[in-house]
């Protein structure tokens, strides 16, 4: 890279024991929908995007989850997705998935609404994937259970790492995709029998799976089936599909002995509902300034600047702060180097074009999102030999 520092040495903090701090536990999961501009620029899609989070809710509160859970669900930002303000590329939803996740943990998008979930709403054509969602590992077993309690009866250990699902919206069961990736986020299965390959979700529990049913009705065979089976189940089944719009139990009789996913929501929602309790009241930070000390090298092409910031007044020990660049000036930033959280300012040295630098606060692989304020390091006379 053209832009770094003197020495990249990298300090790292002893991460701050979160378990170890009381809260009031929350029992609400905050869930932020965040949407591509494939979307945003497709009224249509727009609109469904708005109907998807909220049929999450519906599939929840239908479920009796707030009852059985203690816990309910929110849309933040008013229910409307978020726009994600980048263009995302890759050829499978995975890819493009992975490529909005960077950019959301780049802007603080998460942190900024304090939201336990999101969820990525993209309209791509290049896939017949439907959805795709980064269940934690400890609740993918096909033991009895990985859920880890920490002192507050939570496993949180999906924190950071298992946060996020993405659905497209274009698919023709697009009403059911959200609370579909939603249950597999909180250790949700498939049928049993159905999942296979890359895309195994053996859930919480031996019984995480989703209902299906056949009957015959009218004399056509017709496949009924809960919300962690309506994805591709159809299309490899009967041709005509009813879709009930519920997380598989079966004390009520949408459900069997091996076929109950609730009982897995149900043991990792609250754990869910505090995702956001278990990141730092962290803030951005502010005050980036700096200047020019003088030219190096052999031909003095190099300018060193000093750069330095202000933490914005967080209130917790910060482990690390990030040094993001923008070179050439207009092109995003890019993460570029690191510094310990007990320092508040970095050499730099520029060549070739002019930068900008921003900084972000990190607390145990949270970030806030970039600095609003940034110094731009100019090459002055020293891309002149010589000088």
């Amino acid at each position: 890279m053209e832009l770094s520092m003197i020495s990249r040495t990298l300090f790292f903090l002893v991460a701050v024991l979160f378990s170890s701090i009381s809260w009031p536990l929350d029992n609400t999961i905050r869930v932020l929908g965040v949407s591509t501009s494939a979307v945003d620029a497709n009224a249509d899609y727009k609109a469904n995007a708005e109907s998807a989070l909220q049929y999450l809710v519906q599939g929840w509160n239908g479920s009796n989850m707030p009852g059985k859970a203690g816990v309910s669900i929110t849309i933040v930002n008013g229910g409307v997705p978020v726009p994600l303000g980048s263009t995302i590329t890759g050829s499978t939803l995975l890819q493009r998935m992975d490529a909005a996740e960077a950019i959301i943990k780049a802007q603080g998008v998460r942190y900024d609404h304090q939201a336990d979930i999101v969820l990525i709403i993209d309209a791509f054509t290049g896939t017949t994937k439907c959805g795709h969602a980064q269940a934690p590992d400890g609740w993918v077993s096909t033991g009895e259970t990985e859920f880890i309690p920490d002192a507050n009866g939570l496993d949180t250990r999906g924190k950071n790492t298992s946060y996020f699902a993405i659905i497209d919206i274009r698919c023709s069961r697009w009403q059911y995709l959200a609370g579909h990736e939603f249950g597999h986020l909180l250790g949700g299965a498939h049928p049993v029998g159905f999942d296979a390959g890359p895309d195994f979700h053996p859930g919480l529990y031996d019984d995480s799976h989703a209902w299906v049913e056949y009957i015959s009705l009218m004399g056509a065979t017709r496949e009924i089936f809960t919300l962690i089976a309506t994805n591709r189940s159809c299309l490899d089944g009967p041709s005509l599909c009813v879709p009930n719009h519920r997380y598989s139990d079966n004390i009520v009789g949408w459900g069997n002995n091996s076929s109950e996913n609730v009982r897995a929501l149900v043991k990792t929602a609250k754990s869910v509902a505090n995702y956001d309790n278990y990141i730092a009241p962290l803030k951005k930070p502010k005050n980036v300034s700096g200047f020019f000390t003088y030219c190096s090298d052999s031909v003095n092409t190099v300018a060193h600047h000093a750069l330095s910031w202000k933490e914005g007044g967080s209130g917790v020990d910060i482990d690390e702060f990030e040094i993001w660049t923008e070179q050439p000036i207009g092109t995003g930033y890019n993460y570029d180097w690191s510094v310990d959280g007990s320092e508040t300012d970095s050499s730099v040295y520029v060549y070739g074009a002019p930068a900008r630098l921003k900084v972000r606060a990190c607390v145990d692989g949270t970030c806030t999102g970039l600095s609003d304020s940034f110094y731009q390091a100019e090459l002055y006379y020293c891309n002149q030999p010589g000088w």
